[in-house]
């Protein structure tokens, strides 16, 4: 297959292939979603925890989804939540993690199989 290339990186100034520059667009609408997903996590840990916006936003701010989960977790435990709706956060929080899990992947090993390899560019973290 022949390369399509379509302009150049604004870091590197490396020509970019079709790929590439679709790659990083989804990746970029991804984070969006995923940034989008934590702060309803966060607004669902304020009302659980009956905090005021303000101290909930002061207490959670630059928690992240993985702790306020099992903050979630803890809260359901120990206000002896209805089965039925600590059954649905679960559900939604089992898949929060998974999620989170990919996203850590790709965000943190992208250049394991990313262009990266062909361009010679080294990741400066080895996670």
């Amino acid at each position: 297959m022949e390369d399509r290339f379509h302009g150049d990186d604004p870091i590197t100034g490396m020509k970019m292939r079709g790929e590439d520059e679709e790659f990083e667009r989804a990746l970029g609408q991804f984070m969006i979603a995923w940034a989008d997903a934590e702060a309803e996590l966060l607004r669902v840990l304020i009302h659980y925890t009956r905090v005021s916006k303000g101290i909930g936003r002061a207490i959670f701010s630059g928690t992240r989804a993985k702790a306020m989960i099992d903050f979630m977790r803890n809260v359901i435990h120990n206000e002896g939540m209805p089965e039925n709706r600590a059954s649905d956060l679960e559900h939604v929080f089992a898949q929060m993690v998974l999620i989170n899990t990919m996203r850590d992947h790709l965000i943190h090993h992208v250049s394991d199989s990313y262009s990266f390899k062909e361009t010679g560019i080294k990741s400066r973290s080895k996670c």
